[in-house]
């Protein structure tokens, strides 16, 4: 077993991706999992911002800003003759593309607008901070057993204002990313707008590009539907996904939108997304190791292998 830093004991390497190997791990005095990752060392255009460089600074960034998002809590980076590597918290539970797979099937509009509120709730504490996300996706929401929602996988974040990467989920990416561009609040919010498209299970939109640069965002019919809810929630898909940044409602905005749309559905829809976390566990566990150690790293090796797919 190989370890690093005399720190974390290595049991299973989940893949490679832009960034750099991605491994399971625990922490030896503690035995508690994190994600290693073996930080690749290449030149600036090749990393395009990214590789050990990019990464190296985006961790004490993340691990300067307290523990409200305990994804981004105890983000540790190390540089020496082992190589470079960061060092980030497990955080259990299922990713929103897991629990879909788990429970093939798609969400109610009452439960995807309780998750899209939660989630810009979230993300109102990462750009307070000044940080944009830069990947958010289906596999980068994890839900933990509670319910409660985290964001993962922070190798793209930057500060606002600084340059950021093309890297992502390319079906998620805001159009002024595809060259990379500064980092800002508003490409969060296209990619928040697709993953709205996503779990209400909508086609996504398409970036029409000319000469490499974005030209037009091509949205997909709204499908008819009675359902006074889903109505709204296309509609805001739609306008969270506008072809220029400033055409996207701000995060304070879309909250207040939610806020509204939340009086108007039934109570104990948390309960419910707490009742759909736990069955896609269950799914999830009867199709593995009955073990709870052997269920806790197939749950994270498929957060992470989905991470890496997408590089």
């Amino acid at each position: 077993m190989e370890v690093v830093y005399r720190r974390f004991n290595l049991l299973r390497c989940l893949g490679e991706g832009g960034e750099g190997e991605c491994w399971l791990a625990e922490e030896r005095a503690t035995g508690e999992p994190v994600v290693c990752k073996r930080l690749l060392l290449v030149s600036g255009e090749e990393a395009d911002g990214r590789g050990a460089a990019g990464a190296q600074a985006t961790m004490p960034m993340l691990a300067g800003m307290g523990s409200r998002m305990p994804g981004r809590a105890r983000a540790q980076r190390f540089h020496g003759a082992e190589g470079s590597w960061s060092v980030t918290p497990y955080v259990t539970g299922l990713s929103l593309l897991q629990l879909r797979q788990a429970l093939g099937l798609a969400l109610g509009d009452a439960v995807v607008l309780e998750l899209l509120w939660r989630l810009a709730t979230q993300l109102v504490e990462l750009h307070r901070d000044g940080v944009m996300h830069g990947d958010i996706a289906p596999g980068n929401v994890i839900i933990r057993p509670s319910g409660a929602l985290e964001l993962i996988d922070f190798g793209q974040s930057a500060r606002f204002g600084e340059p950021a990467s093309h890297w992502g989920a390319k079906e998620f990416l805001a159009p002024e990313r595809i060259e990379g561009g500064m980092a800002r609040p508003e490409s969060d919010i296209y990619s928040l707008g697709c993953l709205l498209y996503w779990l209400l299970d909508h086609p996504l939109p398409e970036v029409l590009t000319a000469r490499g640069l974005p030209v037009e965002v091509i949205h997909p019919d709204n499908k008819h539907s009675a359902a006074a809810t889903r109505a709204e929630l296309l509609t805001l898909a739609r306008g969270l996904t506008g072809l220029h940044p400033s055409s996207r409602p701000t995060l304070g905005r879309l909250l207040q939108d939610l806020k509204e749309l939340r009086l108007g559905i039934p109570a104990g829809v948390a309960d419910n997304l707490v009742a759909l976390v736990q069955a896609g566990l269950s799914h999830e566990s009867g199709a593995t190791e009955s073990s709870a150690g052997s269920h806790r790293g197939v749950v994270l090796e498929n957060q992470i292998a989905a991470s890496l797919s997408k590089q």
